[in-house]
Order: C-alpha cells, then structure tokens, then sequence
C-alpha cells in the first residue's frame, strides 16, 4: 500500500474525523470536546498514515517548553500511537515515532512516553529506557468552573 504522511490533522476536518475515530476505537478516548473547547494547539502534532483519506496509523508529538532550574527546556512527549487493526504489523507506528525522532532531534532536550504494559517491550528499539515514575502534586485549592 501507498500511505501518506500528513503531519497535522486538525484543521482538515475529515482526517481530524478519522484520527477521533482511531483514537475511540483504540483508546476509547475521544479528541473532540478537548478539540471543539480550544485545547487542541500547534503544540500538539500528530504524525500520521493516511490512506483513502482516512488515518490508519499515528504515533503524536506533543510538545511542552518550560524552564528547568532557571534554563528553557523543551520535551517530546510522545503519544497516541494507534494503528488501524488491518494494518497492524507492518512497521507503522515504528516509523511514524522514527519520523518526530528525526523531526524534533535538534530541537529537544529529551523525548519520553508512557507505555502500558502491553507495548513496554516495543519503544526500546528506539532508544527508550524504563525509568521511575513519579507522582508530584500541589494539595492547594481545587481549581474553580
């Protein structure tokens, strides 16, 4: 198969569409309120496979600047890597994440992901390592609607 690769869906309402749809039949979680309500910014990049004008793969940069002890930082999260059922298997999803290591290089001072269990063993061809997760928290007032 001949697959596209379209690195922004948002604003091309059928494949925004299709990646929603991938991402409730994968994840059943849903893009769209958090779309419609403004939150869906240039900071968040899908990189996808597109074939037939519909996403059948993705693998998101999301990215996040801050300062870091005084120092600008920027961080690859990566995430929502899905790929359609019928595609699976075929190296995907592994050269949609080669596609933002490439992309993103230069200009990050550090890529993570959260993997579940069940992809653990998938992300360290790529140069992930476990690591520790933290849990830090501010016990201040619950934000106000």
């Amino acid at each position: 198969m001949n697959y596209q690769l379209v690195k922004q869906v948002r604003e091309n309402s059928p494949l925004r569409k299709s990646f929603i749809d991938l991402a409730v039949k994968t994840f059943d979680l849903s893009f769209e309120e958090w779309y419609q309500q403004g939150y869906w910014t240039d900071a968040y990049i899908p990189y996808a496979f597109v074939e037939r004008n519909k996403v059948i793969a993705n693998a998101s940069a999301n990215i996040i600047d801050l300062r870091w002890q005084g120092e600008p930082r920027r961080y690859i999260q990566i995430g929502t890597v899905m790929t359609e059922p019928d595609h699976r298997n075929k190296g995907l999803a592994g050269q949609l994440i080669h596609h933002i290591l490439q992309d993103w290089q230069q200009e990050a001072d550090a890529f993570f992901l959260f993997a579940n269990p069940t992809t653990v063993d998938f992300y360290p061809k790529f140069g992930f390592t476990r690591s520790e997760e933290h849990q830090i928290y501010y016990a201040g007032f619950p934000a106000s609607r």
